[in-house]
């Protein structure tokens, strides 16, 4: 039994998965890795008083190394034309580029404009900063898909 299963593992055909530029989905990739990390950081030192100041360096930190890689795909769409990766599934182009850049600007202005009403109210900041940057990786995303 043990053998015909082997068998039958060893005739399947090799699964071709598509190629990713990894540009392409950079930004969002550096987004949703500091969301992670400030979940993580919250997570592990729950009553911390450090905290929230930490959370607020990680999420201006995701904030900055997206609107840096946005900048580093304006200069490869300049060059090259527009990016398409994962199967035709994104295509990174001039204008998309352009609104995640008014995307990350608008979530930079809301960070600052929240932090001290987070503070004044004793609201759960961490949490809050994990959503925004989700949501903003998320919507950053959209922008790229083909229709």
């Amino acid at each position: 039994m043990i053998v015909s299963l082997l068998t039958q593992a060893r005739d399947v055909p090799n699964i071709t998965t598509p190629s990713v530029d990894w540009l392409a989905v950079s930004p969002e990739i550096a987004l949703a890795g500091a969301a992670v990390a400030i979940v993580l950081l919250r997570s592990l030192v729950r009553r911390g008083s450090w905290v929230y100041p930490a959370s607020i360096v990680l999420a201006f930190s995701g904030v900055t190394a997206a609107a840096a890689l946005l900048v580093r795909q304006w200069s490869e769409f300049q060059d090259h034309g527009a990016i398409t990766t994962i199967a035709g599934m994104l295509r990174v182009d001039g204008f998309g580029v352009f609104l995640g850049g008014v995307v990350v600007a608008a979530t930079a202005l809301a960070l600052l404009l929240s932090v001290s009403y987070i503070q004044r109210e004793r609201l759960e900041g961490p949490e809050y900063l994990a959503l925004v940057l989700l949501i903003v990786a998320a919507a950053t995303l959209v922008l790229y898909l083909v229709h």
